[in-house]
């Protein structure tokens, strides 16, 4: 029996090599990145405070912060959520960073902006990011690469308890929190 190598992304993963080979920078670089977990605690959400009455209007808001370890290095990001009547929207300020240099993107999204009709209701949920990452996803590179994405996540009110959606998403290469693709795709899911 012949055993194949399996071809790798487009994206080159050369800050996991490094590390799988013990390169000095690079497990340097993790053990700058421990105390970074703390970040992901900065949020009045995790002690039960939903909503903040943003003075005397009728908006309501949250934030988090995030750190999350990605293919080139790491994202810290800052969330701001805002609620006025029906709409619900989420900015998010990403902070990429790879060995010594930072990439920054912007997200945007609308959240279950409600849509009825006669005979039933839909939820839209815009969402759009752009700004930079490494190319080619590398640890060691100052140079970037432009990241964007824009998707569109439609939910049918069926019942109190049931709301299937179709999402539809356009991007480009490199990496998104919670997107298995590290290329540049167009995709559907209906669940």
């Amino acid at each position: 029996m012949k055993i194949t190598e399996t071809k790798r992304p487009r994206c080159n993963l050369a800050f996991i090599d490094e590390v799988t080979q013990g390169s000095f920078f690079s497990i340097n670089y993790l053990k700058r990145q421990v105390n970074w977990r703390f970040v992901n605690y900065l949020s009045p959400m995790l002690f039960g405070i939903r909503n903040i009455r943003l003075g005397n209007s009728e908006f309501t808001g949250n934030f988090a912060m995030r750190h999350l370890l990605t293919s080139f290095g790491t994202d810290v990001s800052a969330q701001v959520f805002l609620k006025y009547t029906s709409l619900n929207m989420a900015f998010t300020y990403h902070n990429y960073q790879n060995y010594q240099h930072y990439f920054p993107a912007i997200e945007a999204e609308l959240i279950d902006y409600p849509f009825y009709s006669d005979k039933f209701g839909m939820l839209f949920s815009p969402r759009i990011i752009f700004g930079t990452q490494p190319e080619d996803q590398r640890f060691k590179t100052g140079k970037a690469e432009f990241l964007g994405l824009a998707g569109m996540r439609v939910g049918f009110m069926v019942s109190g308890n049931l709301l299937p959606y179709i999402d539809f998403t356009v991007k480009t290469d490199g990496w998104i929190t919670g997107n298995e693709y590290l290329n540049s795709n167009a995709n559907s899911i209906f669940k």
